[in-house]
Formats: structure tokens, C-alpha cells, sequence
């Protein structure tokens, strides 16, 4: 599901992981295709998931959110982007 929607030619991306009612992390596509864990410290009290993702859009209005609610998203966004 689009929860946010970026430029349509550029932006980055964020996955937000979930599987049925338990959070997963955040990932984020970098620029050689990658992808790296983003998110919240866990060491500052009072920051969620949520305050993250509103703050990094208002910061970037072309950031694309995406979640993904499946089992194991990790693991199938890794093979989706193996080699490329």
C-alpha cells in the first residue's frame, strides 16, 4: 500500500515492514540499489515509527512510503533486488 506518495520521476524510498499486526523495520533504497535499516533511535524515549516517517517527509516531500504486509519482507525485498 502507497502511504505516501513522492515525485513520480525520483525520491527515495521507504519500505515499512509488517507482518499482519507486528511491526517490522524500515528500509530504505540508497542510491547504488541497496537497502539499509532506517528508523527511530531506540534510545530516545517518546519517539515512534510514526513521529519518524512524518518528520523525513517533511524534511522530503518527494520521499515515496510503501508498506509491505507480508511475511518475511526483509528476506523477499532482498531477492526482489539481488543483482541489481
Amino acid at each position: 500500500m502507497v502511504l505516501a506518495r513522492g515525485d513520480d520521476h525520483g525520491g527515495a524510498l521507504v519500505i515499512q515492514c509488517r507482518d499482519r499486526d507486528s511491526e517490522g523495520p524500515l528500509l530504505e533504497r540508497e542510491f547504488d540499489g541497496h537497502w539499509r535499516a532506517v528508523g527511530p533511535a531506540d534510545d530516545r524515549p517518546g519517539t515512534s515509527r510514526e513521529d519518524y516517517l512524518a518528520r523525513r517527509r517533511r524534511v522530503d516531500t518527494d520521499l515515496w512510503i510503501i508498506e509491505l504486509d507480508i511475511p518475511n519482507a526483509p528476506q523477499f525485498i532482498a531477492q526482489l533486488t539481488q543483482g541489481g
